[in-house]
């Protein structure tokens, strides 16, 4: 669908975990987000737990699950990354999935795509160096980045409740806030085209 008439539906987004943990604080902070956009926007949740190590020699005949991946991807008008912190970074898997979603070179899904990045951690600076290196890599993938207000959970073990739901009031705010601005930003740029 044509980003002109895209704009007057539902808007979709996809959204990535970068834990692949049952009872992921970060997979329960996108349920949040999805909650949240429940009325204006479609969360589609891309799985990249099965998706194969990136080989350049399969690059133009990707697997199955990459061919699926992508074309989730092109089909939203957007993009929720959350991610934990793991060794002062964020996970592989994750990069393994933008490594896949960034070819072919020069026609990738994700260029001009609006995004954001969250994350929660149960250490006590969320995931914020995690998130700053995954916004360098994102800028370098031509992606447009909304980066405030910033929605870094740290003590997360403490900031969900037993059904998932963010019972931090200021961490729920800010998610809020980053969420209607992820929306201005995706309709902004349809207005555009």
């Amino acid at each position: 669908m044509r980003s002109s008439m895209r704009h007057k539906c539902k808007l979709r987004l996809a959204g990535f975990s970068g834990s692949l943990r049952s009872g992921s604080y970060n997979t329960m902070l996108l349920s949040n987000a999805r909650s949240i956009l429940a009325d204006r926007a479609t969360v589609e949740l891309v799985d990249i737990a099965g998706i194969p190590m990136f080989n350049q020699d399969f690059e133009c005949a990707p697997p199955e699950s990459v061919l699926r991946m992508n074309e989730l991807v092109w089909g939203c008008d957007g993009v929720i990354i959350s991610t934990p912190q793991y060794n002062a970074s964020f996970p592989g898997v994750l990069k393994n999935a933008l490594d896949w979603l960034s070819r072919p070179r020069g026609q990738s899904c994700l260029s001009g795509k609006p995004t954001v990045v969250i994350g929660a951690s149960i250490g006590p600076t969320g995931s914020a160096v995690a998130q700053a290196q995954l916004r360098t890599i994102l800028t370098y993938l031509d992606m447009v980045l909304i980066t405030h207000p910033m929605v870094c959970i740290g003590h997360a073990n403490e900031k969900f409740d037993e059904t998932g739901a963010l019972t931090d009031k200021e961490s729920r705010q800010r998610l809020e806030s980053l969420m209607d601005r992820l929306l201005s930003a995706i309709s902004r740029l349809n207005d555009k085209g």
